[in-house]
C-alpha cells in the first residue's frame, strides 16, 4: 500500500510538471533521463556505497560492536564520527553527486540546449523523483515499518533536493549566456570593465547546499526529525509555487537584463545592431 501512494504522489507530481512544460520538445530528454538516469544513477550509488561501506566499517572495526542488529561504540564521538561520515559523504555526497552528474552530462551533450527555468528544474526533478521511488522500494521492502516514514518523507528528499539543484543549474545557465555575451561583445571590440559570471559557481552552491541539507536529514536525531521534516515541507512549497511563477523565465533573457544593467550606456537594441544577441 505504501508503494502505491508513493507511485501515486509521484505519477500525478510528474504529470502536474509536464503539463506546466506542454509544448517544449524536450519531452523525449526528459524521458532519456528518467530511464537512463536513473538507471545509472541508483545502480551506481548502490555500488559505491555498499564499497564505501565496507571500508568505513573495517576502518572503525575496533571501536564498535554488534548485537541485536546494533551498532554499540566505545564513545559517543567514535559515534558521531562514524555517523557524520556515512550521513554526510557515504550516502548524502554520493547519492547527489552521482545523480547531478549524470544528468548534467546528458544535458550538456544534447543539442537543444535547455533555457527557461523550467527546462532546466525538469531533468533533475524527474532523476530526484525516480531515484526517491526505487530508493523508497528498496527501503520498504527490506526494513519492516519504514513505509509511513518514505511516504512522508517523499517529497521532502530526493524531490526538493532535485528542486534546489534544478534552481542553481538555472542560474549556471543564465552565467554561461552572460559569459557567451561578454565573448562576444570582446569580439566585436567592445571594451569590457566588469569580470565575467563564475559559470562553475552555482553547481558548487548547490552541490554543497542539496549535500548538506541531505546529510542533515540521516545525521539528526529522531526527535528532531519531524521539525526538520516540516522546514523542508515548506521549502519544497515555496519552490513549487517558484517554479509555477518563474517557469517562462529564460536564461538568454536573464543574462541579457544582467548585462544591460552592468553596462547602462547600451540598450538592448544597440545589442542588437552590433549582433551580440
Amino acid at each position: 500500500m505504501h508503494m502505491t501512494i508513493i507511485l501515486l504522489f509521484a505519477i500525478i507530481f510528474l504529470g502536474i510538471m509536464f503539463y506546466l512544460n506542454r509544448g517544449k520538445n524536450a519531452v523525449k530528454h526528459y524521458l532519456l533521463i528518467a530511464i537512463i538516469g536513473g538507471i545509472i544513477s541508483v545502480l551506481a550509488c548502490l555500488f559505491i556505497e555498499q564499497f564505501s561501506g565496507i571500508l568505513l566499517d573495517t576502518f572503525f572495526s575496533y571501536h564498535y560492536y554488534w548485537e541485536d542488529g546494533w551498532y554499540y561504540f566505545d564513545s559517543a564521538a567514535t559515534k558521531y564520527l562514524y555517523v557524520f561520515i556515512d550521513s554526510f559523504l557515504l550516502t548524502a555526497l554520493v547519492e547527489e553527486s552521482v545523480k547531478y552528474i549524470t544528468v548534467f552530462t546528458l544535458n550538456e551533450k544534447k543539442q537543444h540546449k535547455l533555457y527557461t527555468y523550467l527546462e532546466c528544474i525538469m531533468p533533475y526533478l524527474i532523476i530526484g523523483i525516480v531515484f526517491s521511488v526505487i530508493e523508497d522500494a528498496l527501503y520498504i521492502k527490506n526494513i519492516e515499518g519504514s513505509g509511513w516514514a518514505r511516504v512522508i518523507t517523499f517529497f521532502t528528499g530526493h524531490v526538493s533536493f532535485s528542486m534546489i539543484f534544478g534552481y542553481f543549474y538555472y542560474k549556471y545557465r543564465v552565467n554561461t549566456e552572460i559569459n557567451n555575451l561578454y565573448y562576444e561583445a570582446k569580439r566585436k571590440g567592445i571594451k569590457l570593465r566588469y569580470k565575467m559570471a563564475p559559470k562553475r559557481r552555482p553547481i558548487v552552491i548547490g552541490m554543497l547546499l542539496v549535500t548538506f541539507m541531505h546529510g542533515l536529514n540521516n545525521f539528526i536525531d529522531e526527535e528532531i526529525y519531524l521539525y526538520l521534516w516540516f522546514l523542508y515541507m515548506i521549502i519544497f512549497i515555496v519552490l513549487f509555487i517558484r517554479i509555477i511563477e518563474n517557469k517562462k523565465r529564460d536564461a538568454k533573457e536573464d543574462a541579457i537584463k544582467f548585462f544591460l544593467n552592468k553596462y547602462t550606456e547600451y540598450t538592448e537594441e544597440d545589442l542588437t545592431e552590433m549582433e551580440i544577441i
